[in-house]
């Protein structure tokens, strides 16, 4: 759409507004040579007055009227539910799932260790939850009964301390055990592939990859 809508406004004085996005483009990703997709929200932005522009032309044709305005109208909500089903998915996901597990009064008890980054971790308890880095000899000597870890971010873990934590914890012989993992598995239609959504390593350069990772619990073995 957005594409047809500056072919439509090439002979037009409006294309003066793309001058913002191609310099943002040559002066800003093409330096720093890497981009995320929030990296695009202002070009999309700008974009969105040509797509826009060229969608009002459709619906104002006379010819094959109900036609423009069917086409319009499915475009319209194909890309409301794009959106919607982010936020289902948001609601669904498996953090949700890991913190409501954690709660039961079976698993209640007991000092819970997050590993990694906060932001990519069930919410955090004060009452029974705390931080530990990616550093084995820090969960030797606080030995938590439960650790908690994004399957996703343990994926770039750098070599050497990162790595040598992730390794000892999945290795039962050091004195823990996967107690639970899990990832919602959405009935409907996904943003994306499903390959996009439930690879175990995600795409590090888009924030989608980011919701609903699968979470990872492992237990103290013993007392």
């Amino acid at each position: 759409m957005c594409v047809a809508g500056v072919a439509h406004r090439s002979a037009r004085r409006e294309l003066f507004l793309l001058l913002p996005t191609v310099s943002y483009y040559i002066c800003f990703v093409s330096v720093a040579l890497y981009h995320y997709d929030r990296f695009f929200l202002g070009i999309c932005l700008v974009l969105a007055l040509f797509g826009g522009s060229w969608l009002a032309t459709q619906l104002k044709a006379t010819r094959g009227r109900r036609w423009r305005q069917a086409g319009v109208a499915g475009v319209l909500l194909a890309s409301f539910f794009r959106g919607a089903l982010v936020d289902v998915m948001l609601v669904n996901e498996a953090r949700y799932v890991v913190e409501r597990w954690l709660r039961q009064p079976e698993n209640a008890v007991g000092e819970v260790g997050m590993a990694g980054f906060d932001i990519y971790l069930p919410r955090f308890d004060e009452r029974r939850t705390r931080e530990i880095r990616e550093d084995w000899p820090e969960v030797l000597e606080t030995s938590p009964r439960f650790i908690v870890i994004n399957l996703g971010h343990s994926c770039r873990a750098q070599a050497g301390r990162e790595e040598e934590f992730y390794a000892r914890l999945r290795d039962p012989s050091n004195g823990y055990r996967r107690a639970m993992a899990h990832r919602s598995d959405p009935s409907w239609p996904p943003v994306g592939s499903a390959q996009f959504w439930r690879r175990e390593c995600p795409d590090g350069l888009t924030n989608l990859a980011a919701i609903n990772p699968e979470i990872q619990v492992f237990e103290r073995v013993g007392p």
